[in-house]
């Protein structure tokens, strides 16, 4: 629990809150670097504040959470109110119907931003160009190499030219752009316009 520097519970449908906050009480969290709980239905924001609780946040520079329904921005904020968000360099959405602009701007809140090398949202129905411009005032861009946007209904050329205007494009060297986002040819011509 305690020397724990990593966590990865992928489609693991038995384990429930009551799994991390199992580990959480054994003081797993506060040297979590890297954090992906993916197709895990049974983790919702009580086992996210179990690990922030114990510490998790502070030192993560890898969150990935996809397909856990019952994780919504509170589950985010209580990462974030634990110092998530300063030492991310890669954050990665997908599937998190409950996380919105809210869960971006926490995470922004504590820092994160300027260190991402790798963004990636996919299906977050709530998340809007306010919540990439959250991160991109935080830096989020400069750093950018890999940047996915999948499914993001509410991102439009906005959210992207607010990135750009942060500085990404410039090590860029992957972009996926995908299914139902506002993204028009203005968009494309920004980032072409930045040097991508």
């Amino acid at each position: 629990g305690a020397q724990l520097a990593s966590l990865t519970l992928w489609g693991v449908r038995g384990v429930t809150d009551s799994g991390l906050e199992a580990l959480a009480s054994k003081g797993c969290g506060a040297q979590l670097a890297s954090l992906t709980l993916w197709g895990v239905r049974g983790v919702t924001d009580s086992g996210l504040k179990a690990l922030a609780s114990a510490g998790c946040g502070a030192q993560l520079t890898s969150l990935t959470l996809g397909g856990v329904r019952g994780v919504t921005d509170s589950g985010l904020e209580a990462l974030a109110s634990a110092g998530c968000g300063a030492q991310l360099t890669s954050l990665t959405l997908g599937g998190v119907r409950g996380v919105t602009d809210s869960g971006l701007e926490a995470l922004a809140s504590k820092g994160c931003g300027d260190q991402l090398t790798s963004l990636t949202l996919s299906e977050l129905f709530g998340v809007t160009d306010s919540g990439l411009k959250a991160l991109a005032s935080k830096g989020c861009g400069a750093q950018l190499t890999s940047l996915t946007l999948r499914g993001v209904r509410g991102v439009t050329d906005s959210g992207l030219k607010a990135l750009v205007s942060a500085g990404s494009c410039a090590q860029l060297t992957s972009l996926t752009l995908s299914v139902w986002n506002g993204v028009t040819d203005s968009g494309l011509e920004t980032l072409v316009s930045a040097g991508c």
